[in-house]
């Protein structure tokens, strides 16, 4: 269902000058009516005048029911003998090509011929298609129920929500859109001094002596900022009605190799510190941990 649903990333992707950070009419983002609230009018949330809910009853009568069991839920969709043989005879294909290659079989040798294959596909999807395992649960093909949720996603972002990544949270797209433009225009990324080398250009020295220790190919590359993206905190809505967890996809980022070994450090000083309190609590019967 995520890859039926979620568009949280296309939604960051396609943000365009429409969309007005300074923009105070919450009706109206940049130069693009917001349809939200008369689309979806029964799941309008007063706090932010827009629509963002968790109800899956927005999706109608057949998407409904599916998302309601998860993100990453996968429905048995409905598949014709002819889309099945196809499969079937990719992955006979891809084993027998496996095994010819295993047993270093000459390709002149006739050990296996396309047409056992053929027959071997044939008889594979007669009776997985005969197998009530296969049979449809909802009657309809993945490409219907995508079609399905497109005038949905023209003006909805379905997101995972930050908790639960299998439960899915629906907020208007150009709310969606603009929560994250805010973020980028807050004080929170104030762009750095630059220094331009006329090829390039780098942060200031002390910046750039992080970057040449921890990121040296970057200095032969040309820099790509990192896509930001909300997940809705759905837990802490009734305090604070703007809770969302602001997350960076790195893409050839700065501070992309810091972070792994920011990780990584931590990851080995949480070791140490089980260790620590699990020797404590054996010795002297500690309750640290």
């Amino acid at each position: 269902m995520r890859d039926i649903l979620d568009n949280h990333g296309k939604a960051i992707r396609d943000t365009s000058d429409n969309a007005n950070p300074n923009n105070s009419d919450k009706g109206e983002l940049g130069e693009q009516i917001c349809q939200c609230c008369i689309l979806f009018p029964d799941f309008i949330d007063p706090t932010v005048s827009h629509v963002r809910t968790s109800n899956t009853e927005i999706l109608g009568t057949t998407l409904g029911p599916l998302a309601r069991r998860g993100l990453n839920f996968r429905p048995t969709m409905q598949i014709s003998v002819r889309e099945l043989k196809g499969h079937v005879f990719d992955w006979v294909y891809l084993v027998m090509s496996a095994l010819e290659k295993d047993l270093d079989v000459a390709s002149s040798d006739d050990w296996f011929t396309y047409e056992d294959i053929v027959y071997i596909a044939d008889k594979t999807s007669e009776h997985l298609y005969r197998s009530r395992s296969l049979r449809s649960v909802s009657g309809m093909s993945a490409a219907h129920l995508k079609s399905l949720a497109s005038p949905f996603q023209d003006v909805m972002v379905t997101v995972s929500t930050d908790k639960v990544a299998n439960t899915p949270a629906f907020e208007c797209k150009l709310f969606y859109q603009q929560t994250a433009l805010n973020r980028l225009y807050s004080d929170a990324f104030i762009p750095l001094p630059m220094v331009d080398d006329k090829e390039h250009s780098y942060p200031l020295p002390v910046q750039l002596e992080a970057v040449e220790l921890w990121a040296p190919w970057e200095l032969d590359s040309d820099f790509s900022a990192s896509i930001l993206f909300p997940t809705p905190k759905l837990h802490k809505r009734a305090k604070d009605p703007m809770a969302y967890r602001y997350i960076t996809s790195a893409c050839s980022d700065y501070s992309k190799p810091v972070s792994d070994e920011t990780v990584r450090v931590l990851t080995f000083l949480m070791g140490e510190a089980r260790a620590k309190c699990i020797h404590l609590g054996v010795e002297h019967n500690a309750k640290y941990w």
